[in-house]
């Protein structure tokens, strides 16, 4: 019965996994795959996901071919893994961002990233105007690298590669660092009544 229930929610892990995948937030996807192979080390969706979540190619081809490992079989395996050793070859290193193909084995999980589109040709229409989601009444032209939102000035956190907005800066926070104000008012009373002695 304690299988059944893993088994379970491996399943929902890597159906959240591959649901934050398409809509573009793979830091939480990452987090759903790696939390399913904690439960289910060898299981071929995980490892797929995590493939289709991770930019470097050379992990790509890594979380790939442990996945044909379990399942050496698979169609959608063998040719994700050639696309991804044919950029490696070509001496490219990180996939692009944006959109990805989607393997239909795999309940609908991106593997590898789709070829850049032909540009299209530019008219004198103005471009849309963008506005903070924060602040509605400013306009911008910033946009959070996680999950693409428009963010003003004021709104950004500075990451290592680009700008996050506030909420996606907050999720990236660790743990330890994630103090509610609860923990503040117990340890600002604390910090009182040891100072009274």
């Amino acid at each position: 019965m304690a299988d059944v229930t893993i088994a379970n929610e491996v399943t929902i892990l890597v159906q959240e996994g591959n649901a934050a995948l398409l809509a573009g937030d793979a830091y939480a996807a990452r987090q759903r795959f790696r939390r399913a192979l904690e439960m289910h080390p060898n299981n071929p969706e995980a490892l797929a996901g995590l493939a289709g979540s991770v930019r470097p190619y050379s992990e790509k081809r890594d979380y790939l071919r442990r996945a044909l490992e379990v399942d050496p079989g698979n169609a959608e395996l063998i040719t994700s893994l050639a696309v991804v050793e044919s950029k490696i070859a070509a001496g490219e290193v990180l996939a692009p961002r944006g959109v990805q193909t989607v393997e239909p084995s795999f309940s609908m999980q991106p593997l590898i990233a789709a070829p850049p589109a032909a540009p299209v040709p530019t008219t004198t229409a103005p471009s849309e105007v963008l506005h903070c989601y924060n602040h509605p009444n400013r306009e911008t032209g910033l946009r959070c690298t996680n999950c693409n939102r428009p963010i003003c000035a004021e709104c950004i956190r500075r990451a290592p590669v680009g700008q996050l907005c506030p909420e996606c800066a907050k999720a990236r926070r660790p743990v330890n660092y994630q103090v509610g104000v609860p923990i503040l008012a117990a340890c600002g009373l604390l910090s009182l009544l040891s100072g009274s002695c």
